[in-house]
């Protein structure tokens, strides 16, 4: 299964009244949660989707089509009926870039602007002597990647040294406006 992009779907369920469940039915909750987790699990790869996040009993997954989160919503809720009184489903139909990790990440539409805001950043992260964090690199080297294939590297370092000359201010206005353009 490819990882959704562009104008992905997402799924989101949660089992209605779980805390509760689990509170009153705390010597099968477990066995009940993971056998949640086996249908939903299933379901979602049999309609093409991609588990993108799990916290307790709440599934995060993205599709490549809306039909294909619907059936998977469908399907797990008429396996889970026995057991489960109402599985949460909410259906969000967004354009991102990509994801990482279980963050969906908005497109940038211009790779000048993305090439002078990673400049910006690399510059404030410098100051603050810290390292990018784990997710947040992830997330630099693909819009690095993105910017520099589309603008060619000496396009690239240039607006990536423009970038790192902007003060924070401007920094933040570039963000602000690069996003108000998507």
């Amino acid at each position: 299964m490819s990882i959704p992009t562009g104008t992905v779907t997402f799924l989101f369920t949660d089992i209605e009244g779980s805390t509760r469940l689990a509170r009153e039915h705390a010597e099968t909750w477990e066995r009940l949660r993971a056998r949640h987790h086996e249908i939903l699990q299933a379901a979602i790869d049999g309609c093409h989707g991609y588990v993108f996040q799990v916290i307790g009993d709440a599934f995060c997954a993205a599709f490549h089509r809306p039909g294909d989160a619907v059936n998977a919503a469908v399907l797990a809720q008429q396996v889970l009926k026995e057991c489960i009184s109402l599985l949460r489903v909410s259906i969000h139909n967004q354009k991102i870039s990509f994801l990482v990790d279980s963050m969906a990440y908005p497109p940038f539409q211009n790779p000048d602007y993305s090439a002078q805001i990673l400049g910006a950043l690399h510059y404030f992260y410098q100051q603050l002597k810290r390292p990018i964090g784990p997710l947040q690199k992830r997330f630099y080297d693909q819009v690095e990647a993105k910017a520099r294939s589309s603008l060619g590297d000496a396009a690239f370092e240039s607006s990536f040294i423009e970038g790192q000359n902007l003060s924070l201010d401007n920094a933040l206005d570039l963000a602000l406006e690069a996003v108000e353009k998507m």
